[in-house]
């Protein structure tokens, strides 16, 4: 396993210098704006595109074909790309909290926000990774395409504050009762990110050993 993860990372290596800088345009762009949101955006996309390179670089250069003739299991191909997810989400985790709270001077807004981007760049991973495997790099790439269309339209819609009130009002549930209010707190919002991700995340790592344990190359 660690032997497939530096695999990873070596191949992988060219690629962090120039997103790095990327990264680093849009840091400057928002803390100039005042926006952490920019760099936030950016971090998500930059998780999900890593291990898409990772299969991409592995198909053109027929790798599965080498490396199943190795000890290594078709699961355990499988773990060291949801494992590359898992370590640069620790990066991008530290990175996004640093900057936002540099911003905003508020912890719980820092987490909040950080830990919004966490969530979207693993469900991103939890459709890109199984779709990739199934169809190719080719037509992962337009699945890769369609879910940063998607994610920018969630960010664009989060930021206005159209989604996801802190504050809901309900009618009474039963006659003569008065109004009651129901409150959506940020920890609430969290758990429920994080158990959806995670959640998420699992049943696309099902899919994906399912997948890769029926493919010939």
């Amino acid at each position: 396993m660690r032997g497939l993860l530096k695999k990873d990372l070596l191949l992988l290596r060219s690629n962090f210098i120039g997103l790095t800088l990327f990264a680093a345009l849009y840091a400057v762009l928002g803390y100039f704006s005042d926006n952490a949101g920019m760099l936030m955006g950016v971090l998500a996309v930059l998780v999900m595109m890593m291990p898409a390179s990772s299969l991409q670089y592995d198909e053109y250069y027929h790798w599965n074909r080498y490396v199943l003739t190795m000890p290594v299991s078709r699961k355990m191909v499988v773990q060291s790309k949801y494992l590359l997810v898992l370590m640069l989400l620790c990066v991008t985790f530290a990175v996004g909290f640093a900057f936002t709270f540099l911003l905003s001077g508020d912890i719980e807004e820092a987490v909040f926000s950080t830990v919004v981007m966490v969530c979207m760049s693993l469900f991103m991973t939890a459709v890109s990774i199984p779709c990739m495997l199934k169809w190719g790099s080719n037509r992962g790439r337009v699945i890769i395409i369609l879910l940063c269309g998607v994610f920018g339209v969630f960010i664009g819609v989060f930021s206005a504050g159209i989604v996801l009130p802190m504050q809901l009002e309900v009618l009474p549930q039963m006659p003569g009762e008065a109004m009651k209010e129901s409150f959506i707190t940020g920890e609430m919002l969290q758990a429920l990110f994080l158990l959806g991700s995670a959640l998420a995340t699992v049943i696309s790592y099902k899919i994906s050993c399912r997948i890769y344990e029926k493919k010939e190359f």
